[in-house]
């Protein structure tokens, strides 16, 4: 383990190293290439926060969605479990009764995993956004690029007052930005916003690959949801076909059982004849 957390390190220094070496070339270029090139990377970067919006709405109307499903699935299954008008005497019933309660829990973990999810992708945070150099966030474009910003005290329940924990680490990290802003030349001003450009880019990556988790659960959900159905018709069709082959062979054994009983209650032929032939016996 420590060998392997070794060799990353060695390589992680030396990617670094081959990184600032192309860096200090795009710095070297001239000042027209430099500026045309400055200007295509902040239209990248609008391009990419555009397109991270989007995202991000979607994965909160997957997230809507399954609040929804939860609230009407749990609310189906509790008046199916207390309701004392469902009926299932017969086996078809117990079926579908079955198959329907399947479903609803279906929905009902579906949801859960969903949200869970949704909560833990928010939580999560990019290992390399505090790397020092070339994985953080630049001091122009987000708080992580400013460490007096991070002091701040953000407690929401109870919110601090002393000075200590609000107005000076705000006015530190104002003064930091200013001083940055001030210094800043064309080479460094196209070293950032590249750097900032291609962390946009994987953030990117990140919210796309969140979005496509939400909708593998449901689509697992899915077809979860449609094997349930087809397993419980085919049931349905083949309880239904066992009970109408047993109901037509119970009338048919009721009807044979009904003939017999009537041929049995008929006098004989012979049972018949005999007193006439002694009758007409008699009368000779």
């Amino acid at each position: 383990m420590a060998k392997k957390c070794q060799e990353g390190n060695v390589e992680v220094s030396r990617l670094t190293d081959e990184i600032s070496d192309i860096l200090k070339q795009v710095e070297d270029l001239g000042d027209a290439e430099r500026s045309r090139k400055n200007n295509d990377i902040k239209g990248m970067i609008n391009y990419y926060n555009g397109l991270t919006d989007k995202i991000e709405d979607r994965r909160v109307r997957i997230n809507n969605f399954s609040l929804q499903i939860l609230a009407v699935s749990l609310a189906a299954l509790v008046v199916m479990i207390t309701s004392d008008k469902l009926k299932t005497d017969s086996d078809m019933e117990l079926i579908m009764f079955g198959g329907a309660i399947v479903i609803l829990v279906t929905f009902v973990i579906s949801s859960l995993c969903t949200s869970f999810l949704f909560i833990r992708q928010g939580s999560f945070r990019y290992p390399f956004l505090k790397m020092k150099g070339l994985g953080t966030n630049q001091w122009k474009w987000f708080y992580y690029g400013n460490e007096e910003v991070q002091k701040i005290n953000r407690n929401a329940i109870w919110p601090a007052e002393e000075a200590g924990k609000t107005h000076i680490p705000y006015l530190k990290g104002l003064k930091y930005f200013v001083e940055s802003y001030k210094a800043e030349s064309p080479k460094e001003e196209i070293r950032n916003n590249i750097q900032q450009l291609y962390l946009l880019q994987v953030h990117n990556y990140y919210k796309n690959k969140f979005y496509l988790q939400l909708t593998k659960v449901w689509e697992i959900c899915l077809k979860f949801v449609i094997l349930v159905i087809v397993a419980a018709a085919i049931v349905f069709m083949a309880s239904a076909w066992i009970e109408s082959k047993s109901t037509g062979r119970s009338k048919k054994e009721h009807n044979r059982t009904k003939v017999e009983s009537k041929l049995e209650s008929r006098p004989s032929e012979a049972s018949v004849c005999v007193p006439i032939y002694v009758m007409r016996g008699f009368e000779i």
